[in-house]
């Protein structure tokens, strides 16, 4: 919740483990909370994109929101791996 609470845009970095036990992730900034109890964010990402098909077959996923002071994280390219 008080994470939460402090969030009301910016970027974070999805992450995942991908079907070969490599890590797989990508930026986002649709994220939104759900749900308190339980805890739950959505993340919105293409249907389409190299990143979403990276990412869907995890079963765990890490939502990290970046400082505001962060450095850049250069272009929207996601870090998935191709």
């Amino acid at each position: 919740r008080e994470a939460m609470g402090h969030f009301a845009t910016g970027v974070t970095v999805v992450t995942s483990v991908g079907t070969d036990g490599e890590p797989v992730g990508t930026t986002a900034n649709a994220v939104t909370s759900v749900s308190l109890e339980p805890p739950l964010v959505l993340v919105s990402l293409g249907r389409q994109t190299r990143s979403a098909a990276a990412l869907r077959p995890g079963s765990h996923y890490a939502v990290n929101v970046l400082h505001r002071v962060s450095p850049c994280m250069g272009s929207a390219t996601p870090v998935a791996r191709p």
